[in-house]
């Protein structure tokens, strides 16, 4: 078991590796290599602290993953590069040890698989948050700690508790104040579990010291983090919508969260009926009536689309322009709805309707042919209807457990309100708590087995490696191409480093719709952030691309 754990993590880990190390630097990334409100360049730890201080009086609170930053742009990114893919394998590791509440995680190969394959298929802006320098160090690095600092409050309230030691308590208040210093949503839901945990186990009377100083630490860093000067200077510099925009900002929000993590929703679909089906003959309930045999063609409709949008999608993307021209000349048009900017938004939205209506055609064909193959269509259940939600949580830890983590993430996507913006890559951490109910929910023996050991699902069990392994190649080719051209490109800026001069370099060749399901986070210099902080790296006056 420990050998399959260990070759999994590997395979994630050098699949990671080769694509940070073909991102090259991107937006923040440049800026985060100057002091912070100034045109120096960071040169050593001096400078860094003094660029912290800065950023904290006049941006925000993240002061941990920001020291990060800071310093990883005093090294060659080889060194971030490495950090990184250890930072996904470890969320990978604690994702399985939150999801079976234990430490020993190597024991559970499938599910450290089914982790890595959630957090490509899940995670929504992956490429902004798994990829990138600044934003991986922003999420991704921050959720680690995060995980490793409440893993002990969840095995507490198992009933597991760390073996004492004098140095625990002082580790875990430095662990629970960096982890606190996050991003502003996840130190409010660290905070309070933390201290939720520990007014519950006060009261079982089997609270230790360890997990108090730990909570204590989680309180200050929060208090450090969201009263910044920053944060509220941010507010007025980016001219605040008010609370109304941001609440109803979490309707599409949450949807676009749960439609990026379509597969795992459909898999706990299959789960809940899988559950419902053994509840139900634990009960002896039986159906009264054979079931209809599903007409083998019955999907053929939707495989012919699969085919069609996959064709669109390797060659021309014919197949989302026809819906693009449909809709400028049916709709845009006769709304009046036709000027330069709104042109420009919607062909830019438009552009990966061919790679996610793709992703959705195949993940719903998965899902279609798992139920039949495992016998829990919806025809195929409808004999134990009496059986509700409640049962199936009041009869499986498992599902009850997973119930509580999903209204943690919902919670955690509420706590953002306050913020002066909502990017799609804040969903991150939310997203990450959904992957571990979802580990848990699936662990449940008659899911696990049925899922990951069962004959009949050994098809759904390879359409879904495919479908990772596709991602994944799919995004390594399209970085090293991108990787190939920006190198090129900043070879061009380098030259004209400190001059103040206008340069001039190539437009990219890459279109703008492989972003690859946003597991690519990449655009022209002739956006707004990019262009400005690379100019401002290299001290130039702006940069511009020669249209060919």
């Amino acid at each position: 078991m420990k050998t399959k754990s260990i070759s999994v993590m590997l395979f994630f880990f050098i699949v990671i590796l080769l694509l940070t190390s073909w991102m090259p630097y991107y937006r923040d990334d440049y800026l985060a290599g100057i002091i912070w409100k100034t045109p120096h360049r960071l040169e050593n730890m001096g400078d860094v602290l003094t660029s912290l201080i800065l950023y904290y009086e006049f941006h925000g609170g993240r002061l941990v993953s920001f020291f990060c930053q800071f310093v990883l742009m005093l090294h060659d990114k080889m060194l971030f590069n490495v950090l990184n893919a250890c930072a996904f394998v470890a969320m990978m590791a604690l994702m399985v040890m939150h999801a079976k509440r234990e430490v020993n995680f190597l024991k559970y190969p499938k599910l450290i698989f089914a982790a890595g394959a959630f957090m490509w298929l899940g995670l929504f802006d992956f490429g902004e948050v798994v990829v990138w320098l600044c934003g991986a160090v922003v999420y991704l690095w921050t959720g680690v700690l995060v995980a490793l600092f409440l893993l002990p409050y969840n095995l507490a309230l198992k009933g597991d508790f760390i073996k004492y030691n004098p140095f625990l308590s002082s580790l875990m208040f430095f662990l629970g104040l960096i982890a606190a210093c996050s991003v502003e949503n996840l130190t409010i839901t660290t905070t309070l579990i933390a201290i939720l945990s520990c007014a519950y186990l006060y009261r079982k009377k089997t609270l230790k010291c360890h997990l108090t100083f730990g909570a204590i630490g989680s309180l200050f860093g929060s208090l450090i983090c969201i009263f910044a000067p920053g944060n509220f200077q941010r507010i007025i510099d980016d001219e605040d919508r008010g609370y109304i925009f941001h609440v109803l900002n979490q309707i599409p929000a949450n949807l676009e969260m749960l439609l990026w993590a379509l597969p795992i929703v459909l898999l706990l679909v299959l789960a809940y009926r899988l559950l419902k089906v053994d509840l139900a003959n634990k009960l002896n309930i039986s159906s009264n009536s054979k079931t209809d045999v599903v007409a083998k063609n019955k999907h053929l409709v939707l495989l012919i689309f699969i085919v069609l949008t996959l064709l669109s999608y390797i060659t021309n993307g014919f197949f989302q322009y026809s819906i693009y021209n449909i809709i400028v000349v049916l709709i845009l048009t006769p709304l009046g709805l036709t000027d330069e900017t709104t042109i420009s938004h919607f062909h830019n939205t438009m552009s990966g309707v061919d790679e996610a209506l793709l992703y959705i055609l195949a993940v719903s064909f998965i899902y279609l042919k798992a139920a039949e193959n495992l016998h829990i269509t919806k025809k195929e259940t409808d004999f134990n209807k009496q059986i509700k939600l409640k049962d199936i949580i009041n009869n499986y830890s498992e599902a009850k457990y997973a119930a509580i983590l999903f209204g943690i993430s919902l919670f955690n996507n509420m706590a953002v309100v306050g913020a002066p913006s909502f990017p799609g890559r804040a969903l991150f951490s939310s997203s990450c708590i959904l992957i571990i109910g979802a580990l848990a929910f699936i662990s449940a023996k008659p899911v696990y087995t049925a899922i990951f050991e069962s004959e009949s699902a050994k098809p759904v069990r390879i359409s879904g490696i495919i479908l990772v392994l596709f991602l994944q190649i799919a995004s390594l080719a399209v970085m090293r191409d991108i990787y190939i051209e920006d190198a090129e490109r900043v070879a061009i800026i380098e030259k004209y480093k400190d001059s103040h001069a206008v340069v001039y370099v190539p437009k990219s060749e890459i279109p703008l719709y492989r972003k690859v399901l946003r597991h690519i986070a990449y655009d022209d210099y002739d956006t707004g952030m990019t262009r400005d902080h690379i100019s401002r790296y290299y001290n130039i006056r702006t940069v511009k691309l020669i249209e060919e």
